[in-house]
C-alpha cells in the first residue's frame, strides 16, 4: 500500500493478483517463491513480485522481504529488518524506502512526506483493514466492507482503506449509499481534507464530472503535496475526453516541487 504512494511504480495487489491466478484456472493463490515468480508473474504481468516473511521476537518485529526479479526468479533484494513492536508501524514506509532504493527510483520531494503522512498510524485501524484484505482476498464482500469502513472510522486518513473500501462498495453496487456515506465524512469537523478526494472518486464512479472536479480541486489547493489528487485529475479529464490517446493535461505544481 505504501508502495502505490509512488508515481513511477504500477502496483498490482495481492487480492488482484488473487484474482487474476483465479480467472486463469488456478483454485489458489500460488505460493510466490524463487520458482513460481517466472510463471506468476508472466500471468499478472509483472516485472518484480515483493514478497516474505516476518516473526515477533518479545519487543521486536522482524521483517524479511524478498524482491524477486520475474524474468530471472532471482532475489535481487532481501535483508533482516529490525524494529520495536510499539514502533512496528513504521515498517511501512522503512520497506516502500527500502525497495524503491533497489528499483533505483530516487523519490520526488513531493512523494517522500507523503510516505511518512500517509502511513496507517493507528493500530487498531491497521488490524482492521487486514482483515478487511483478507475477506476481500476470499471475495467476502459485506464482511471486507465492514472491516475497510471501522478502518476509516478509526482514522479517518487511512488512505489505504479508503481505497478498499471504494473498490468492494462499488463490487456490491453501492454507489448512492457510498456517496452519502462520504458527504457525512467529509462535513466532519476534524475530517482531513484527503477525504474529498475520495468523494471525488465517487462523484467520478457516477459520472458527476463538475462535481468531482471540485473535490479534487479542493484537495489540491489545501494540500497540494497529496498526489493521488493529480492522478485523480488526469483520469477525470480523460474520462470527459473519452478519448485516451489525445488528451495533454497540464497541472499547475507547487512552488517546492
Amino acid at each position: 500500500a505504501q508502495l502505490q504512494k509512488i508515481p513511477q511504480l504500477d502496483i498490482m495487489t495481492r487480492s488482484k493478483v488473487s484474482e487474476v491466478l483465479k480467472e486463469q484456472g488456478f483454485s489458489q493463490t500460488l505460493y510466490v517463491d524463487q520458482t513460481t515468480a517466472p510463471e506468476v508473474g508472466k500471468i499478472v504481468a509483472a516485472e518484480y513480485l515483493l514478497t516474505g516473511t516476518y516473526q515477533v521476537d518479545q519487543d521486536k518485529i522482524l521483517l524479511i522481504p524478498q524482491l524477486i526479479q520475474v524474468e530471472t526468479g532471482k532475489i535481487i533484494y532481501s535483508e533482516t529488518i529490525q524494529e520495536s513492536f510499539a514502533n512496528k508501524l513504521q515498517l511501512q514506509v522503512t520497506l516502500a524506502n527500502k525497495v524503491a532504493k533497489q528499483l533505483s527510483i530516487k523519490l520526488d520531494p513531493l512523494v517522500q512526506p507523503n510516505l511518512q503522512q500517509m502511513a496507517i498510524q493507528n493500530e487498531r485501524a491497521l488490524q482492521s483493514y487486514v482483515q478487511g484484505l483478507e475477506e476481500q482476498e476470499k471475495q467476502n464482500w459485506l464482511q471486507a466492507q465492514t472491516h475497510f469502513k471501522k478502518a476509516i472510522e478509526l482514522e479517518l486518513g487511512c488512505v489505504e482503506a479508503h481505497q478498499h473500501y471504494q473498490e468492494v462498495s462499488e463490487q456490491l453496487k453501492q454507489l448512492p449509499a457510498l456517496l452519502a456515506q462520504y458527504q457525512q465524512w467529509a462535513a466532519l469537523p476534524n475530517a482531513p481534507i484527503i477525504v474529498w478526494n475520495y468523494l471525488g472518486n465517487v462523484y467520478l464512479a457516477r459520472e458527476e464530472y463538475v462535481q468531482a472536479e471540485s473535490a479534487y480541486l479542493k484537495v489540491l489547493q489545501t494540500q497540494p503535496d497529496f498526489v493521488p489528487s493529480y492522478i485523480n485529475m488526469g483520469i477525470l479529464v480523460m474520462k470527459k475526453s473519452k478519448d485516451t490517446k489525445t488528451v495533454v493535461l497540464v497541472v499547475a505544481t507547487p512552488k517546492n516541487a
